[in-house]
């Protein structure tokens, strides 16, 4: 029976060394705070694993968020670092920056514009900087239950970390399909997906899938399970391109 559950913690650690690379598309949607009031608002995110099995494994990741809101503007500022590692070796170090402006015309329609950098060592990404703009669209904004699509073209520019230092430089068309249902008083459920296709190449795109519920548990802290599934039709050479994993972890609002 120990041998069973050592098994699944290792196919659990597994899935989350391998996950980790989620950080090519960086989900938005939950972070952000429906409040119909105005100013400061944010949250901590903290997530781990440890497992000793000969070689101890573990995995950190943090995630601090900040937003500003008034009438018309929201401004969310996005941070994340995450780090898996061995008592022998080093998996994976991971880091990016998140800003992000949304401007209100009306219920239903809202401008947005973003910038982000960011690094991942285990998918050969040496440094990714993004700058995006286009609309986001309400398309239900009941309290049980909102639905948003947003279509925002935006320039990348990226270094791999191979022998040549290879360049990209691209526009792609960032589409997302959002919604969050609120099951009762204490549960919600995030579900959130990306489509980020090169313009004019089909055939070279990025696809992001989070399902993600949180259950708060006391106060302002609540606890957070996601599954996460990408995929890259071009990752750089030696990277994979399809990764899913499952994560578990506390979320701290403000």
């Amino acid at each position: 029976m120990k041998s069973i559950f050592k098994k699944i913690a290792i196919l659990l650690i597994g899935l989350m060394i391998g996950g980790v690379m989620e950080a090519q598309i960086v989900n938005m949607e939950s972070l952000r705070k429906p409040t119909d009031t105005t100013g400061f608002a944010g949250g901590i995110v903290l997530n781990g694993t440890y497992l000793d099995n000969d070689n101890v494994i573990y995995t950190l990741g943090f995630e601090p968020n900040v937003q500003y809101k008034t009438k018309k503007d929201l401004f969310l500022v996005v941070g994340d670092y995450k780090i898996t590692k061995s008592d022998k070796q080093s998996y994976q170090d991971a880091a990016f920056l998140h800003f992000r402006h949304n401007y209100k015309f009306s219920d239903r329609l809202r401008w947005e514009a973003f910038t982000q950098i960011q690094d991942n060592k285990i998918i050969k990404l040496k440094y990714r900087f993004l700058a995006g703009t286009g609309p986001r669209f309400k398309l239900v904004g009941e309290k049980s239950f909102r639905l948003y699509l947003g279509v925002i073209p935006m320039y990348e520019h990226e270094q791999i970390d191979d022998s040549r230092e290879t360049i990209n430089k691209s526009m792609r068309l960032s589409q997302y399909l959002s919604f969050t249902v609120r099951l009762g008083s204490h549960t919600e459920w995030y579900s959130t997906s990306y489509y980020q296709p090169v313009i004019g190449k089909a055939k070279d795109f990025r696809f992001f899938n989070e399902q993600k519920m949180k259950i708060h548990i006391v106060g302002n802290l609540a606890f957070n399970f996601s599954g996460i599934y990408t995929w890259d039709s071009r990752p750089p050479e030696g990277a994979p391109g399809r990764t899913f994993h499952l994560k578990t972890g506390l979320q701290y609002d403000f």
